[in-house]
């Protein structure tokens, strides 16, 4: 049965209760994704989505308050509830892509006698879903209420079916859509138009915790990008790729102190313009250098802070970051960071020059020391032109490897090692998914995060299941696989949008004194003339000469990367290359010395699925 419904929910971003907005700025907390417990919608509206049950998670799908999700899993089973304003037809959708297809997905809808209809079904193209032989989700309740419809079901995680979506750890993008009225029958869905429909990237099987109140003695400071502005912001120039760095001193916070938690503070409306924002913690920097603000990477002459130990950071479709309630950030005590840059990646694909922006970090922190000193380490591919990926390649991998040589700067002795309790994976537009790989005495562990599905839109904190311990002797792998097939050119390392990275920032403790355990390719496995030439000049091209540039261009287009056996040779030549140590301790660069990749004599083998051939 159609209705018109009145009623109008808006809920995308909330405040926790003990935090206090600042004007002009605004907290971003997982972009909609609520815990239980959250605050409530306003007193704007007759109904307020409420779940028939306790749920850990719940998200506004649609952004504007008309469908929301509520979930929650155990170690078989996942539980799904969803509030849509519509008496009309909803249905939810599970997808690798965000694409309609392939997609799992489920519609419903109360009839007007009263009876339910609910669907398993698949995608395969552009046409209605079609509906499973096997219905393998179980509906729990449906019905109409002021608000809309509300459907509550379940299914296992893996259904054993090959068209649903085997629920993991990934990244899943949520479909959702939905219209005003009933289908005439199940054979004969109503199109749902194009304003009612869309996704969501989140990981369902999310292991945050719930966000805690914050305890009276919890203060905060901010650090954010106007503070020398015209009104606090600056202006972005009309450029794709803009890093803007700003000094800061740390406030006197009266002694030693352990942050809890940080909130990413964005000026309304830059929402998907602020990539990304790390804080970097320095070293021996006068005072007299706060407050600068200046283009991060730009050639000058002019004196620039020498930052590279990662303090924090927030990256787009993050939200708060809090720290399990054993650990914390030492701030305050003597030898603690005294100064710090604040690095701000903007990305303005329209090349506007009217944007203003204040964006930064709130930092929470306690009094209340906690047991352990927590770190973060950058790991991964050090940011450079000699990652290479060729284009029209369905699948190229690229690694970066934490050498055990520079763990064991920080884990110096046999029984040593670390805990990791979440991580940030980080890549850019041609990345498909990226792992984060433990090797063992020559035996692969089961990695520390991997992610098949991964969304650049989406890189918020994976909070792992269980701590996973890293010891002596350890190296990692960290791999990402590209796609490159909608590339005509090749792409290298670099930090715009259109280049691309491959790193992963681990949250861990106890605290070592290795800020940053990267690698770059050698590139020294013998191939293909050319391709051993250009990959010789890539390693002592300067980027910041235009005609050293020129030069590397054109041997990169002499090189014919349509033909699949010139891609397969610099494939086995990257396979073959051996890497150099980009390491860092206690701030400063210690080894650059040349070797081989860690030996894998033991692969790591998925557990076999439960599912029977």
């Amino acid at each position: 049965m159609s209705a018109a419904l009145g009623c109008s929910i808006i809920l995308r971003l909330f405040l926790r209760p003990q935090t206090l907005a600042m004007p002009g700025s605004l907290y971003l907390l997982g972009l909609g994704l609520l815990l239980s417990g959250t605050p409530s919608l306003g007193n704007d509206c007759p109904y307020r989505p409420t779940a028939t049950e306790q749920f850990d998670y719940m998200l506004d799908l649609s952004g504007n308050g008309e469908y929301f999700l509520f979930w929650k899993f155990n170690t078989t089973h996942i539980t799904f509830e969803a509030h849509a304003k519509t008496h009309g037809w909803l249905g939810l959708g599970l997808s690798p892509t965000g694409r309609m297809y392939p997609a799992d997905m489920v519609t419903g809808w109360v009839k007007s006698d009263g009876s339910i209809v609910f669907t398993d079904r698949f995608s395969s193209s552009y046409y209605p879903p079609k509906k499973d032989e096997a219905q393998d989700y179980q509906l729990l309740r449906a019905e109409e209420n002021e608000f809309g419809t509300i459907l509550k079901f379940s299914r296992l995680l893996d259904t054993c079916d090959s068209k649903d979506f085997v629920i993991s750890e990934d990244t899943v993008r949520i479909l959702y859509a939905y219209h005003p009225d009933d289908p005439v029958s199940e054979d004969r869905l109503i199109y749902h138009g194009g304003s009612r429909r869309g996704f969501k990237s989140v990981r369902l099987l999310e292991s945050r915790a719930k966000i805690p109140d914050l305890p009276d003695d919890v203060q905060y400071f901010d650090f954010l990008n106007g503070i020398n502005g015209k009104n606090n912001m600056i202006n972005l120039p009309a450029r794709d790729t803009f890093y803007h760095c700003t000094t800061f001193n740390m406030p006197d916070i009266g002694g030693k102190r352990h942050v809890i938690r940080y909130d990413p503070v964005v000026t309304p409306g830059n929402e998907k313009i602020v990539h990304h924002v790390v804080l970097y913690r320095c070293r021996g920097e006068e005072p007299k250098y706060a407050h600068m603000d200046y283009d991060c990477y730009a050639a000058t002459t002019d004196y620039r802070p020498e930052c590279r130990s990662v303090f924090l950071m927030y990256e787009i479709g993050a939200g708060s970051f809090i720290w399990p309630e054993h650990t914390g950030l030492s701030l305050g005590a003597e030898g603690d960071p005294s100064f710090f840059v604040m690095e701000t990646h903007y990305s303005n694909p329209d090349l506007r020059d009217d944007i203003l922006d204040n964006s930064g970090i709130r930092i929470f922190y306690t009094n209340h020391l906690r047991q352990h000193e927590a770190g973060v380490m950058e790991t991964g591919m050090e940011i450079t032109l000699t990652q290479f990926i060729p284009p029209h390649e369905d699948s190229f991998l690229s690694e970066g490897i934490c050498s055990m040589e520079c763990l064991k700067l920080g884990l110096p002795n046999a029984t040593d090692e670390i805990k990791v309790f979440a991580l940030f994976h980080h890549s850019h537009l041609l990345a498909r998914g990226m792992k984060t790989r433990l090797i063992r005495n020559g035996v692969e562990q089961p990695p520390i995060a991997n992610d098949d599905n991964y969304d650049f839109n989406y890189q918020a904190a994976n909070v792992l299941q269980k701590e996973i311990t890293i010891k002596s002797g350890d190296s990692l792998i960290i791999e990402c696989n590209y796609q490159s097939m909608n590339r005509t050119n090749v792409t290298m390392g670099g930090l715009g949008i259109r280049e691309e990275m491959c790193l992963s920032f681990l949250m861990y403790y106890p605290k070592v004194k290795v800020d940053a355990c990267l690698s770059s390719p050698a590139h020294d496995a013998p191939s293909d003339f050319q391709i051993d030439q250009m990959t010789s000049y890539l390693k002592q091209v300067d980027h910041h000469s235009q005609g050293q540039m020129n030069r590397l261009n054109s041997m990169i287009n002499e090189i014919d990367w349509r033909n699949p056996s010139v891609r397969a040779k610099f494939r086995n030549k990257a396979k073959l290359s051996g890497f150099d140590n980009q390491c860092f301790y206690r701030g400063k660069k210690v080894l650059g010395d040349y070797f081989q990749r860690p030996e894998v004599n033991t692969p790591y083998q998925k557990p076999k699925s439960s599912c029977t051939t």
